[in-house]
């Protein structure tokens, strides 16, 4: 099994290191050129609860406030021809009050994203860190802002580092105009510190400019099925596997700023809702959002 998994980590970084080489050629020329085009800056945030909850509960389904209990993302993407440098960060509040342990995570992460005729393609690499990075203060200075009880766990002592290889496709099974409808097929190995975890289903997209008007809006839909895998004695409490779904919803301004509110069902496995918002600058060619970007833990 061990050697099994290390041919599959020798493969991911055989086409990661191809595909950067090769297809993009970001030499140091290439990348001076990137920084003087499109670009996009991101900032998302998305929570297993709401804010309000006793209204909102009357709606939505309410988080048990568990597990993946917070998430902060950021992005920044240069553009360069038909491809994207993108640069992400991930940062992740994790607590099992069952047998009472807390940590958190931190993924980095570079990729490259190229759109074609009939399909879309990203392959990436980075690290992930787990630890103490201030989780708890986080959690409960937002627990005691709405009224809610402190959270007191312990951190764990098992502290990890590992390495991170991403493989994306997203073939397209219609493209007109501003209606996609595309079937996704990703697989993201990590060594250490996170699990794996490997998906597939449906994308679908539309959008909708306001006619006279700088405002576009934005409508995602996935459907599809994810699996949590090579777990250790920490992680395979807190993620699992089975179908799960999402909506997005983005509006655009001037194609310059653009604000997205998300519903995602069993992101992580453990049949949980999460509830995000994401503000965008510069959204242009590339899509405001990607639904795929916030399913990463």
């Amino acid at each position: 099994m061990k050697i099994f998994h290390l041919l599959r980590t020798i493969i991911f970084l055989i086409l990661t290191v191809y595909f950067l080489s090769a297809q993009s050629s970001l030499n140091a020329t290439t990348i001076g050129s990137i920084l003087g085009r499109n670009h996009q800056l991101t900032f998302g945030y998305w929570n297993d609860n709401l804010i309000y909850q006793d209204f909102f509960k009357k709606f939505l389904k309410v988080g048990t406030d568990d597990f993946v209990t917070t998430s902060f993302w950021s992005q920044v993407a240069y553009q360069h021809e038909e491809r994207w440098l993108i640069f992400d960060l991930y940062y992740s509040v994790l607590t099992n009050k069952s047998t009472n342990y807390r940590f958190d995570l931190i993924t980095n992460r570079i990729s490259i994203e190229k759109d074609t005729r009939w399909a879309l393609f990203q392959v990436g690499t980075g690290l992930v860190f787990r630890g103490n990075f201030g989780g708890e203060t986080i959690q409960n200075s937002y627990h005691k802002l709405f009224g809610y009880h402190r959270v007191s766990l312990p951190y764990t002592d098992q502290t990890a580092t590992g390495l991170l290889f991403m493989v994306k496709a997203e073939p397209y099974l219609i493209r007109i105009s501003h209606h996609v409808l595309k079937f996704t097929l990703s697989n993201a190995y990590r060594t250490a510190a996170a699990p794996s975890n490997f998906r597939f289903g449906l994308n679908a997209s539309h959008r909708f400019d306001i006619p006279n008007s700088d405002i576009a809006f934005c409508l995602q839909e996935r459907f599809g099925y994810i699996r949590y895998y090579h777990q250790d004695s920490l992680t395979h409490y807190l993620f699992d596997q089975g179908i799960g779904f999402g909506f997005v919803l983005s509006g655009i301004y001037n194609n310059k700023y653009g604000i997205s509110i998300w519903m995602t069902e069993n992101q992580y496995g453990q049949h949980n809702p999460h509830y995000g918002l994401l503000f965008s600058y510069n959204p242009r060619k590339r899509s405001i959002l990607r639904i795929s970007d916030i399913l990463v833990p």
